[in-house]
């Protein structure tokens, strides 16, 4: 008891400190690990706050690097650690956790330094303002531009500061990609207006990327079908438009791109990748580009280009979205998209391809020629008036001899302004008779103007039937097969200036010679420009053509069986080969113009020549093996190609259908009639109560051998059909989710269209 404590004990001190009660507790563990405690607990917090502060663009903050693993982790060692003693103060981590948080940590300090070059940029543009000034034909910087920090700007609150393109938490799916496609390293998507029409872009701008799976998938399906036909030029890239403004004394790069341009760049591949999703049986995604379509046309409507190179892309833009509006049944804003496509026309001087643009117009006012029965009266009305030509065109003496011979003009501007093509090409093919114009768009134009003046004949031959049976009949919709003159003369006689012109030249202009002039211009192409890649969708029409218009009594060589019904061997061999190309390639029937049109009545020509071989073998015991061969083989065609005809009928609306095909009644020697010498009483494919399509010149190839009345009779009742399954549908269709908000973005634009072409 007596025993004293060493000087400077801490014990003694505390005692004294304490009051001198010697009896009281040593209070010396208890402050030593509160202090530890509270150490780790700021260690915890400082760890937890930094794991906080690293933005991954995903809702849950610590998820973007390893799903929830993270937070479990630490979770786990914080309470670990708790229980190692009150004199650790140390965290254990894993090598592999610990490489996570150094990343996480990384992407801190890169989104740090990206902050901050973004906020030093204004600093920078402002110094070098003056030398860019110094520099002629500059186009300056603009900060919008590609370089904007984000495509949340449209938002109503932004809590968050600019990430310079770096996807933010609470970011979907879609603008993270689209912000991921825009960091790629040559790659620049290019930024919409801040505001609210940028979402539509935003959203689908991924699908832009040259490296983008999805988006080459879709332009796959656009060359692969309308651009098969069309043949219009590659959409230049970013740089590529940079190299060619650069050679006109515009100096930029692609993140410096005027908005214009960029607009114009964007509409365009927009509109090719819209093609292709519909093509693609992709109905909702092809809704969603065709609204980036128009967002960015009136992106482009607000402003005025600072040079006409990228007015070719604004004219196709037009060009594809209207047709693609007439693939959904409305020809009012295809006839409205179109006019504006050649208002563009008339601004374009010394661009190259600008025939491709104008026959592709030909090609596919074509198909409305046929649908319209080349009845202007039944057009509906366009309110975006027709632009004058301001240019002073200079005209030489062999321009008026040609204008007086054929009564038009070779020259883009002129073709876009002539009164007689306000609503669709007519008269004679003008990129056809250029010389000077590509090849594929010369055979191109020609096929048209084929096509034209077949309807022109198969509309002359109902009339004489409606006189033949002295019958009025009243006028009703658009496209049926009432018994009306054509108005698209002045001079109401029924002549239509494709009718005239090709009377006028007929040696040059038949349909005949016109389809074995673009035929022969089409090998040409071939030849000279030494292109492996098969234009499928021409080849096509050109077997089509050439079969519908053989005339079987000029051949000698068919065989007899075949000639009495009036088929050769040649006209034989481009039936099938024009059925066996869409059985190989069915993404053509998604081709603008009237292929599939000409596939439908190409099968039908098939039907006929089926039946006559029925007949002919079911009447002789002893079949001959060569017409029991040609037998088999054109049944087999026929049933490929009934069934991929039938597949893409049913995606179509109602009143763009052609013909229903029949099925077949398989088998040879059934249904005979005794009193006529064992032939078959029934043909074998019964084309008597076929769903017949509203075109005259369709309808011409099911009634082939009708009487008049008979003809006139069921052109009348496949109208009132027609009508009837029209009404069955229509609610279906109007039920269809996205269209009425396309509808509005389009009504937006084209008023706007209105108001800058009238001003």
């Amino acid at each position: 008891g007596g025993e004293q404590q060493p000087p400077g004990a801490e014990g003694g001190e505390a005692a004294a400190a304490a009051g001198g009660r010697e009896d009281q507790p040593q209070p010396q563990p208890q402050p030593q690990q509160q202090q530890q405690e509270q150490e780790q607990q700021q260690q915890q917090q400082q760890r937890r706050q930094g794991f906080k502060n690293i933005p991954t663009g995903f809702n849950n903050p610590v998820q973007g690097v390893n799903g929830n693993r993270a937070v479990g982790v630490l979770g786990n060692n914080m309470a670990m650690n708790n229980n190692v003693g009150a004199g650790s103060g140390t965290v254990n981590f894993s090598a592999e956790e610990l490489k996570e948080m150094l990343i996480m940590q990384q992407q801190r300090l890169n989104q740090q330094q990206q902050v901050h070059q973004f906020n030093q940029q204004p600093q920078i543009d402002h110094q070098m303002k003056p030398v860019l000034n110094r520099q002629p034909g500059t186009v300056q910087r603009q900060v919008n531009d590609s370089t904007a920090p984000h495509y949340l700007v449209s938002f109503p609150t932004i809590t968050n500061p600019p990430s310079h393109g770096i996807p933010q938490e609470g970011d979907s799916e879609d603008l993270r990609s689209a912000a991921s496609a825009k960091r790629r390293p040559g790659v620049n998507a290019g930024l919409p207006e801040a505001n609210d029409l940028s979402l539509p872009i935003a959203k689908h701008i991924a699908l832009l990327d040259p490296s983008n799976n999805d988006g080459n998938a879709l332009r796959s399906c656009f060359e692969l079908s309308t651009n098969d036909v069309l043949n219009l030029p590659h959409i230049p890239s970013d740089d590529e438009y940079c190299g060619r403004l650069c050679g006109i004394g515009y100096m930029c790069a692609p993140n410096t791109l005027p908005a214009y341009d960029r607009s114009a760049l964007q509409a365009a591949r927009f509109s090719e990748l819209a093609l292709g999703a519909l093509t693609n049986q992709q109905a909702p995604l092809a809704l969603e580009l065709s609204t980036a379509i128009v967002v960015c046309l009136r992106n482009c409507a607000r402003k005025k280009p600072v040079h006409n190179s990228c007015l070719f892309e604004v004219a196709r833009a037009y060009l594809l979205l209207g047709i693609f509006r007439s693939f959904r049944g409305d020809f009012t804003r295809y006839f409205k998209y179109r006019r504006v496509c050649l208002t563009y026309t008339t601004q374009m001087k010394d661009v190259p391809n600008v025939e491709s643009i104008l026959a592709s117009v030909s090609f596919h006012d074509a198909w409305a020629y046929m649908m319209f029965n080349a009845n202007e009266g039944l057009l509906p009305e366009i309110d975006i008036p027709r632009l004058a030509n301001d240019s002073s065109n200079s005209s030489d003496e062999s321009t008026d001899l040609f204008k007086a011979k054929y009564g038009c003009s070779t020259l883009p501007v002129d073709i876009a302004i002539d009164p007689t093509n306000k609503m669709w090409m007519q008269g004679s093919p003008p990129v056809f008779l250029n010389n000077e114009a590509g090849t594929v768009a010369r055979a191109l134009d020609g096929f048209a103007c084929a096509v034209r003046s077949c309807c022109d004949q198969a509309n002359t031959q109902f009339v004489e039937m409606s006189k033949s049976m002295s019958a009025d009949t009243p006028r009703g919709s658009e496209g049926g097969g009432e018994m009306q003159i054509p108005s698209g003369a002045p001079d109401c006689s029924g002549r239509t200036p494709t009718t005239t012109a090709v009377m006028a030249n007929e040696n040059e202009l038949c349909s005949r010679n016109l389809v074995l002039s673009a035929k022969a211009l089409l090998e040409t192409h071939s030849t000279v420009s030494g292109t492996k890649m098969k234009r499928h969708g021409l080849t096509m029409i050109g077997n089509s053509m050439s079969a519908f218009l053989v005339d079987g009594r000029d051949d000698s060589s068919a065989s007899n069986s075949a000639n009495e019904e009036g088929f050769t061997q040649a006209q034989i061999k481009h039936l099938l080969e024009a059925c066996e190309t869409v059985i190989e390639h069915p993404l053509l029937l998604h081709s603008p113009g009237p292929i599939y049109h000409m596939v439908c009545n190409a099968a039908i020509l098939l039907c006929h020549l089926i039946n006559g071989l029925h007949m002919s073998l079911s009447s002789n015991d002893s079949p001959n093996k060569a017409e029991a061969g040609l037998f088999d083989e054109v049944l087999d065609t026929y049933m490929s190609a009934r069934k991929v005809i039938s597949l893409h009928r049913k995606t179509l609306p109602v009143k763009l259908r052609c013909h229903g095909l029949p099925r077949p009644r398989i088998g040879i020697n059934t249904d005979f009639h005794p009193s006529d010498n064992c032939r078959s009483s029934k043909p074998m494919i019964d084309l008597g109560e076929i769903p017949m399509c509203l075109c005259r010149g369709c309808q011409g190839f099911v009634l082939m051998g009708c009487s008049p009345c008979v003809a006139a009779e069921r052109a009348m009742k496949a109208s009132q059909n027609r009508s009837a399954e029209e009404g069955k549908v229509e609610e279906a269709e109007e039920e269809s989710d996205g269209w009425d908000d396309l509808n509005l973005n389009d009504d937006v634009l084209l008023g706007l269209l209105e108001k800058i072409v009238q001003s």
